[in-house]
Protein backbone atom coordinates (compact mmCIF):
# COMPACT_ATOMS: atom_id res chain seq x y z
CA UNK A 1 0.00 0.00 0.00
CA UNK A 2 2.44 2.84 1.58
CA UNK A 3 5.23 0.90 -1.18
CA UNK A 4 2.47 1.53 -3.90
CA UNK A 5 1.87 4.99 -3.60
CA UNK A 6 4.89 5.90 -4.35
CA UNK A 7 5.95 3.52 -7.16
CA UNK A 8 2.54 3.77 -9.00
CA UNK A 9 2.26 5.41 -12.51
CA UNK A 10 5.64 4.29 -13.21
CA UNK A 11 6.83 1.72 -15.79
CA UNK A 12 6.64 -1.45 -15.21
CA UNK A 13 10.33 -1.72 -15.72
CA UNK A 14 10.95 1.04 -13.16
CA UNK A 15 8.68 -0.01 -10.61
CA UNK A 16 10.75 -3.63 -10.11
CA UNK A 17 13.81 -2.02 -10.79
CA UNK A 18 12.74 0.28 -7.63
CA UNK A 19 10.61 -2.24 -5.37
CA UNK A 20 13.73 -4.44 -5.27
CA UNK A 21 16.40 -2.07 -4.77
CA UNK A 22 14.79 -1.49 -1.29
CA UNK A 23 14.02 -5.17 -0.69
CA UNK A 24 10.38 -4.26 -1.06
CA UNK A 25 10.18 -6.61 -3.59
CA UNK A 26 10.63 -10.78 -3.76
CA UNK A 27 10.11 -13.01 -6.63
CA UNK A 28 7.71 -15.09 -7.28
CA UNK A 29 7.78 -18.79 -9.20
CA UNK A 30 4.76 -19.98 -10.55
CA UNK A 31 4.22 -23.35 -12.41
CA UNK A 32 2.09 -22.66 -15.74
CA UNK A 33 -0.67 -25.28 -16.76
CA UNK A 34 1.59 -26.08 -19.87
CA UNK A 35 4.58 -26.99 -17.12
CA UNK A 36 6.50 -24.12 -17.73
CA UNK A 37 7.59 -22.00 -14.80
CA UNK A 38 7.85 -18.55 -14.83
CA UNK A 39 8.52 -15.74 -12.09
CA UNK A 40 6.73 -12.37 -11.52
CA UNK A 41 8.13 -9.80 -8.32
CA UNK A 42 5.42 -9.42 -5.55
CA UNK A 43 5.30 -7.62 -2.99
CA UNK A 44 4.88 -10.27 0.18
CA UNK A 45 2.66 -8.89 3.46
CA UNK A 46 3.17 -11.50 6.25
CA UNK A 47 0.37 -11.73 9.00
CA UNK A 48 0.97 -9.84 12.32
CA UNK A 49 0.49 -11.12 15.04
CA UNK A 50 -1.13 -9.14 18.47
CA UNK A 51 -0.87 -10.90 21.38
CA UNK A 52 -2.93 -9.05 23.83
CA UNK A 53 -4.22 -11.04 27.25
CA UNK A 54 -4.06 -14.59 25.90
CA UNK A 55 -6.00 -13.33 22.67
CA UNK A 56 -3.79 -14.00 19.57
CA UNK A 57 -4.98 -12.67 16.39
CA UNK A 58 -3.00 -13.22 13.28
CA UNK A 59 -3.87 -11.67 9.61
CA UNK A 60 -3.32 -13.29 6.31
CA UNK A 61 0.16 -13.85 3.95
CA UNK A 62 -0.74 -11.55 0.61
CA UNK A 63 1.35 -10.51 -2.15
CA UNK A 64 0.70 -7.08 -4.65
CA UNK A 65 1.40 -7.98 -7.75
CA UNK A 66 1.28 -6.23 -11.09
CA UNK A 67 -2.32 -7.06 -12.67
CA UNK A 68 -0.33 -7.35 -16.43
CA UNK A 69 2.67 -9.92 -14.72
CA UNK A 70 0.68 -13.33 -14.45
CA UNK A 71 -3.00 -14.46 -14.00
CA UNK A 72 -3.74 -16.11 -11.35
CA UNK A 73 -6.97 -17.82 -9.99
CA UNK A 74 -8.25 -19.30 -6.55
CA UNK A 75 -6.40 -22.76 -5.80
CA UNK A 76 -3.11 -21.64 -7.16
CA UNK A 77 0.09 -22.84 -5.52
CA UNK A 78 3.13 -20.27 -5.96
CA UNK A 79 6.61 -20.33 -4.33
CA UNK A 80 8.32 -17.45 -2.74
CA UNK A 81 11.90 -17.66 -0.75
CA UNK A 82 11.27 -21.18 -1.08
CA UNK A 83 7.97 -21.33 0.45
CA UNK A 84 5.09 -22.44 -0.93
CA UNK A 85 1.79 -20.90 -0.51
CA UNK A 86 -1.92 -21.09 -1.88
CA UNK A 87 -4.19 -18.73 -3.45
CA UNK A 88 -7.36 -18.56 -0.94
CA UNK A 89 -9.54 -16.10 -2.25
CA UNK A 90 -9.44 -14.78 -6.35
CA UNK A 91 -7.34 -12.32 -6.77
CA UNK A 92 -8.92 -8.80 -6.63
CA UNK A 93 -7.72 -5.45 -8.81
CA UNK A 94 -7.32 -2.02 -6.91
CA UNK A 95 -9.53 0.58 -8.54
CA UNK A 96 -7.49 1.18 -11.96
CA UNK A 97 -6.75 -2.48 -12.20
CA UNK A 98 -2.60 -1.92 -12.52
CA UNK A 99 -2.35 -3.94 -9.14
CA UNK A 100 -3.92 -7.24 -7.95
CA UNK A 101 -3.82 -8.34 -4.41
CA UNK A 102 -4.57 -11.84 -3.05
CA UNK A 103 -4.68 -13.66 0.23
CA UNK A 104 -2.36 -16.72 0.53
CA UNK A 105 -2.30 -19.61 3.19
CA UNK A 106 1.23 -21.31 3.86
CA UNK A 107 1.42 -25.17 2.79
CA UNK A 108 3.30 -27.86 4.81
Amino acid sequence: AAERGILMGLPDEIWEAIGSVHGMLKTATFQLPNGNGMTFKVGLKRPDVLDMDDFVKATDYSIEYLTSAVTLKRGDVIRIDGTAYKLTRPPMQDADGEFSTVMLEVLP
